[in-house]
């Protein structure tokens, strides 16, 4: 029978309450120190460039993102940097964090001190949270936030505190600030608490006035797209038409097997059998918007990972009906605790660069784990999350060849343009070590509307394309050099570099018709 947490928290003894603490805290500072070990490895993640270029444009909105993202690869820059170390710092504190919660929501739900250390265990080894928490991104604050929102519905679920509603509502805020996706779990517990004993707070003034304060905070994100005549909707199609591969039900479902480690999937189960079950219903809520948010991304043809950030809640249920139905034994608990643990760090180098690239390649063979991308686009021997970390400098040191091969009076006044923001952020970031000049232009998502470079478009060095389109645009189009990227994603690998010259379309014409947003 679950225990209220208030109950808990007066019989347990200070001792037993300490070694919770320590236990989950151990777990969270180690998670800490694993991902910011290792934040150097491999190299610069391709959205981390784009999401340095989003710092220097602050705004309220992005075409493929809030706002939120670019604000803490600011707050980072301006703290730390931007080495690897520095601009993934606080991505891993953020990790570290949901760790914390997690431990906590394992509590709040009536579990005791191997709940909350088995609940803080099992993120610290979820795959795709060792990924997520590693680069610079918006996932790493959105998987917090969800987190931190289904503590604050825990505990009034629990207590019947419903001044927490107002505190939902600025978490909600801030999460929609930072990823759109979580309107997700918005809809997923209005449904829950549509079909359970929960829909008595929807006769409490604090449960509107915590919406109230959401759109408050939500507003100028949807101030941006109205004035831009909503240009993530058109992102949102095109990904959904152009880019994002349609997995079937039973993929979409497999990949949770992978995403969230096998026995961690056990723990989900026993979570949503928890939420089912608990006494008097009180958590049923949480049990329905799993199923909610579940059923609408498969039908959505999400990306799996989507669905990632209700993991930790999943997983502290199932972590107290573990520890109190199944492991009741101290032995059996610590084995549990052991195996959960090597297993966690034989999946890890999957999704975190804890191996030299060669040695992972060896690894990921003898296994038989295939490399993926997830979209609709090959990949080479790395999968696109690793891919994506290699072959920049290549990339940039190539354009730079053929900027100093140009005549002096030519390069005083040539631009570079990139077909990708990749490529674009890349320019940006290294390009001044190589001496080039920037910002990049490129047509891809926000850089469209960073705009043309009206001095630096008569001499325009340009990173791929077919030469019949760039002809439409320039009379003189030459292929300058061809580049090697290695390990990269195979699109970015031997595609040419071009030099135009003689513009014979007005500047407005050419980026007007350039527009990419996927």
């Amino acid at each position: 029978m679950p225990a209220d947490v208030t109950t808990i928290a007066r019989t347990a003894g200070p001792l037993q309450r300490l070694s919770a603490i320590g236990t989950v805290w151990v777990i969270a500072l180690s998670y800490v120190g694993v991902e910011l070990a290792v934040s150097g490895r491999y190299g610069y993640f391709r959205d981390e460039f784009y999401y340095l270029a989003c710092a220097r444009h602050l705004a309220w909105g992005y075409v493929d993102h809030p706002p939120g993202v670019a604000a803490i690869a600011w707050l980072s820059r301006a703290l730390f940097g931007e080495s690897l170390l520095g601009i993934r710092f606080l991505s891993a504190v953020a990790g570290g964090t949901t760790i914390l919660l997690a431990g906590r929501l394992a509590r709040v739900l009536g579990g005791d001190r191997w709940a909350g250390t088995f609940a803080a265990l099992a993120v610290a080894v979820t795959p795709v949270f060792h990924f997520l928490f590693h680069i610079l991104s918006m996932n790493a604050w959105d998987i917090l936030l969800w987190t931190a929102v289904c503590l604050l519905v825990a505990e009034i679920a629990a207590t019947d505190r419903a001044v927490l509603w107002l505190w939902v509502g600025v978490l909600v805020g801030l999460g929609l600030e930072t990823k759109h996706s979580m309107a997700f779990l918005v809809f997923g517990l209005g449904v829950g608490v549509v079909l359970t004993t929960a829909r008595r707070w929807l006769r409490d003034w604090h449960l509107w006035s915590g919406g109230l304060i959401t759109i408050a905070i939500a507003a100028p994100n949807i101030w941006w797209e109205i004035a831009h005549g909503w240009p993530t909707l058109e992102f949102a199609r095109n990904a959904a038409a152009d880019k994002n591969a349609t997995l079937s039900p039973l993929w979409f479902v497999g990949e949770q097997l992978l995403q969230a480690h096998p026995l961690n999937l056990l723990l989900l189960v026993a979570g949503l059998w928890f939420f089912f079950t608990a006494e008097q219903g009180r958590f049923r809520l949480f049990g329905w918007a799993y199923l909610a948010m579940f059923a609408l991304l498969v039908a959505q043809h999400g990306k799996p990972y989507y669905i990632a950030p209700i993991y930790p809640l999943m997983f502290a249920a199932g972590a107290v009906v573990i520890a109190r139905e199944a492991l009741t034994a101290s032995g059996w608990r610590w084995a549990a605790v052991t195996v959960l643990l090597v297993t966690g760090v034989a999946a890890a180098p999957f999704t975190l660069p804890v191996l030299p690239i060669t040695r992972y390649v060896a690894y990921a063979t003898r296994l038989g784990i295939m490399p993926d991308s997830g979209e609709r686009m090959p990949v080479g021997v790395l999968p696109q999350h690793y891919a994506d970390m290699f072959g920049w400098d290549d990339i940039v040191s190539t354009v730079a060849r053929v900027y100093r091969d140009l005549p002096p009076p030519e390069q005083a006044h040539a631009g570079v343009f990139a077909l990708n923001y990749g490529d674009a952020g890349a320019i940006d970031l290294l390009g001044p070590r190589y001496g080039l000049p920037v910002p990049a232009m490129s047509r891809h998502n926000n850089y469209f509307y960073w705009g043309p470079d009206q001095a630096r478009m008569d001499v325009l060095i340009v990173i791929g394309g077919r030469i019949e389109d760039h002809q439409k645009s320039y009379a003189d189009v030459r292929v300058a050099a061809t580049i090697e990227c290695g390990l990269c994603m195979p699109y970015e690998n031997h595609r040419r570099v071009y030099v135009l010259r003689q513009r014979i379309r007005p500047v407005q014409e050419i980026w007007l018709t350039s527009k990419l947003f996927i």
